[in-house]
């Protein structure tokens, strides 16, 4: 790409190649960061207490888990279960757990409380 002016000025007095610094620049490598090293907040879909494996895996990897929970609205049975298995989730992990919205629980893991 063609800058309009060629060169700019730069503070130091010369000229700079606008073309050659963008060159330079830079924005990432475009992968993905070392997970251990962050925290993330993970959103799932829960549709059945088989589900509840993948939480817990997110869960030890010290991430928070946002589940959706509105698919066991049709079976109150079902969902009384995955809930009352989330609980227990989060006691065996000494996590923490609350009711963000009608259809979407908090999850977080050991070392973490939430506070309202």
């Amino acid at each position: 790409m063609k800058w309009p002016f060629g060169k700019i000025s730069s503070e130091a007095g010369g000229d700079a190649d606008i073309d050659a610094y963008m060159k330079e620049i830079t924005m990432g490598t475009g992968k993905m960061p070392e997970e251990d090293k962050y925290t993330y907040l993970k959103s799932m879909r829960i549709s059945g207490e088989a589900d509840l494996e993948r939480v817990e895996k997110e869960l030890r990897k010290g991430n928070l888990v946002m589940l959706n929970i509105a698919a066991l609205f049709q079976d109150k049975a079902k969902l009384r279960s995955v809930v009352e298995k989330t609980k227990a989730l989060a006691r065996e992990m000494q996590g923490d757990l609350c009711k963000v919205s009608n259809e979407k629980l908090l999850l977080v893991p050991a070392g973490m409380e939430i506070v309202a």
